[in-house]
């Protein structure tokens, strides 16, 4: 899955899923339950690649939430918004691997649970310009 998080001029933030796999988008949308943030979205057109996709709303005020649960911080504005992961956070290491080729190209990440590798590997693929990310449990 590929997730490519805007912060609109609100400040609230989007965040896009594209994936072949409906449960990786899913998980967007459980990730979001257990910060007890109310589900917002609207379908998107498909990808370049044929990838389908969903927009989650996420407002100005409920964003601390997503960011702490997932030990990360959305910076910038529109196209410019970035991404920022800590060295390391709570819970179990994931091995964030690179669909696309390369593909040895990998990233260890710590989530809570599996819901959470999913959404925090995707921001990683967006980050890194990868056309997806997708964890196992594990180090790189």
């Amino acid at each position: 899955m590929l997730l490519i998080p805007y912060i609109d001029t609100n400040l609230d933030l989007f965040l896009d899923a594209f994936s072949f796999n409906s449960n990786e988008i899913d998980s967007v949308a459980r990730l979001i339950e257990k910060c007890e943030i109310e589900l917002k979205n609207t379908n998107l057109r498909k990808d370049r690649h044929g990838r389908y996709g969903l927009r989650f709303i996420v407002s100005l005020f409920d964003r601390p939430k997503l960011e702490n649960r997932l030990n990360i911080r959305f910076t910038g504005t529109g196209k410019n918004t970035l991404t920022q992961l800590a060295d390391e956070g709570a819970g179990s290491s994931y091995r964030c691997k690179r669909v696309d080729s390369p593909p040895n190209n990998c990233q260890t990440i710590y989530a809570e649970d599996d819901d959470d590798a999913i959404v925090k590997c995707a921001l990683v693929a967006n980050e890194n310009n990868w056309l997806g990310g997708v964890p196992t449990p594990g180090q790189c």
